[in-house]
C-alpha cells in the first residue's frame, strides 16, 4: 500500500478552465514543498478540466464544481474550495499571481513559528515596466510590498492570504458573508482576537492590468464594490458621512502609499514615473467609492471585476510571459 502524502497547505484557484490557470500551475510546480501542496481547483459545473501532466507534481489535486453564479462572484467559489480542502492551511491563489519557489515553505514556517490565524505574503510586480500596472499594485498591495519588515498586522494581502482552515470554518454560515471582501474577513478575525502576520519572505509576483481602459474600469468598479461592502448594513447617516468624506480619499491614500513605499527596500520600490498614473487611479477609485457609498453594489461591475480577475492576461500589455520565464516552461 502507498502511504497518503502529508498535505501541509491547500492552494485554492478559481477558474473557468484549465487554460486560465496553466501558467500559474506551471509556476507552482517550482515550489520546494509541491509534494506537500494540495491544489484545489474550483471551476464551473459544466467545465471540462483537462487532466494535464502539470498536475502530477503536487501532493494532491482536488477539483470542485460550482454553479455559474458562484464562479462569477469568486468569493462563493473560494468558500467551496475551503470546505473541500484537506490541508490545515488554505492559501488563496490567483490566475495572475506567480509565487516564488520558496513561497509555500515561507508561509508554513511563519505559521509554525507563531500563533497566527492568517499570514500574508510580500508582493512583487510581475510587469514592473508599466507605470499603470504599478499604480494598481500600489493601490491594492502597497501595505504588503516585498522588501518590507515582517511583523504582526491587522490585515493580510487581499486575494493572496493564507489562513488556518479551522479558524475560518468556525464561522459557519457567516463565513460566506465575511468573504465578500478580504478586509471584511481579516477585520473580523482581528476584532475577534485572532492574530495576523505579514511575512515578506513569502514572495509572489502579481500581474497588474496595464491596458488603459480596462485599468480605469477596474479602478472604478473595485472602488464601488469595496465601498458597497463597507456600508452594506450601515445606517443612512453613516452612508452620508462616507459620501461626504469620499473626496478626501485620494489625498489620504496618497500619503499612506508614500509612507508604505518609504518602508520597503529600494529594489522593491517604483520610480517617480508612476506618480501621474497613481494620481489618476486614486481619483477614479475614489469616484467609484462615492458611487458605492451612495448607490451600493452593481452586478455589472462585479461581473466585470470577476472577468478581469480570472482573465487578467487579456488586460495586460507587453511580453510579461517572457519576463516570468513562462515561454520556456
Amino acid at each position: 500500500m502507498h502511504a497518503e502524502p502529508q498535505l501541509d497547505l491547500a492552494l485554492i484557484l478559481v477558474t473557468d478552465s484549465f487554460a486560465s490557470i496553466r501558467d500559474v500551475v506551471r509556476y507552482l510546480r517550482r515550489q520546494t514543498l509541491r509534494h506537500r501542496l494540495e491544489l484545489v481547483i474550483v471551476t464551473g459545473a459544466s467545465a471540462e478540466l483537462e487532466r494535464s501532466d502539470d498536475l502530477s507534481a503536487f501532493g494532491a489535486v482536488e477539483v470542485v464544481a460550482v454553479g455559474a453564479a458562484e464562479l462569477a462572484a469568486v468569493h462563493p467559489a473560494r468558500l467551496a474550495g475551503i470546505r473541500a480542502a484537506h490541508a490545515p492551511i488554505v492559501v488563496f491563489g490567483e490566475t495572475h499571481c506567480f509565487p516564488e519557489p520558496d513561497y509555500c515553505a515561507a508561509l508554513l514556517a511563519a505559521f509554525r513559528d507563531g500563533p497566527w490565524a492568517a499570514v500574508g505574503p510580500g508582493m512583487l510586480n510581475a510587469n514592473p515596466e508599466s507605470a499603470i500596472g504599478w499604480s494598481g499594485l500600489l493601490l491594492d498591495y502597497g501595505a504588503w510590498l516585498a522588501g518590507g519588515v515582517a511583523a504582526p498586522r491587522p490585515h493580510v494581502a487581499g486575494h493572496n492570504g493564507a489562513y488556518r482552515r479551522q479558524v475560518l470554518l468556525a464561522y459557519g454560515e457567516e463565513l460566506a458573508e465575511l468573504m465578500r471582501a478580504d478586509t471584511v474577513l481579516t477585520g473580523r478575525l482581528h476584532a475577534d482576537g485572532h492574530r495576523l502576520y505579514f511575512q515578506p519572505a513569502a514572495r509572489t509576483r502579481h500581474l497588474n492590468v496595464s491596458r488603459p481602459w480596462p485599468w480605469l474600469v477596474e479602478r472604478f468598479a473595485g472602488g464601488r464594490e469595496y465601498a458597497a461592502a463597507r456600508v452594506k448594513d450601515a445606517s443612512l447617516a453613516r452612508r452620508l458621512l462616507f459620501v461626504a468624506g469620499s473626496p478626501l480619499v485620494p489625498a489620504i491614500r496618497l500619503v499612506r502609499i508614500a509612507r508604505q513605499v518609504a518602508r520597503v527596500e529600494p529594489p522593491c520600490r517604483p520610480g517617480l514615473r508612476v506618480v501621474p498614473a497613481l494620481l489618476v487611479a486614486l481619483a477614479v477609485s475614489a469616484a467609484g467609492e462615492l458611487c458605492g457609498y451612495a448607490r451600493g453594489s452593481s452586478a455589472r461591475a462585479a461581473r466585470r471585476l470577476a472577468e478581469i480577475e480570472v482573465h487578467r492576461s487579456r488586460f495586460v500589455a507587453g511580453d510579461w510571459r517572457a519576463r516570468l520565464g513562462l515561454d520556456e516552461a
